[in-house]
């Protein structure tokens, strides 16, 4: 999916919901993100292209970190089909301190799940 100025915001507002939804619930809706194909598009903003849109980058990475946490069906999911770790550890080279210190401070959370599987 491709970001440019006119969208940025919706798509900023939309990922926030997301995270919100994913991170407040007993049952976070990550089936249902899986189901309607949405994980790989958030999974994309993850890339290095993306750099500039610090915003979009944290809330994508909240989510996958968060999907990366749920059921084993689904971490395994973003870890061999879509390179997950590889693209949150992109992150690392992020131009943002804050998305570098975000991904740094998740990323043990997200490491001991995926070495779970």
């Amino acid at each position: 999916m491709a970001i440019n100025d006119k969208n940025t915001e919706k798509l900023e507002i939309a990922l926030t919901d997301l995270r919100i939804a994913i991170s407040s619930t007993e049952n976070p809706p990550i089936e249902l993100l899986y189901k309607a194909h949405i994980i790989p598009l958030i999974a994309e903003f993850l890339k290095k292209e993306h750099f500039e849109y610090v915003k979009v980058q944290t809330e994508a990475a909240w989510i996958i970190a968060n999907v990366l946490s749920g059921d084993s069906i689904y971490t395994e999911y973003v870890v061999k089909e879509l390179n997950g770790i590889e693209l949150m550890l992109t992150l690392l080279h992020s131009p943002s301190q804050g998305v570098q210190e975000m991904v740094r401070n998740q990323k043990f959370l997200w490491l001991d799940t995926v070495y779970a599987i």
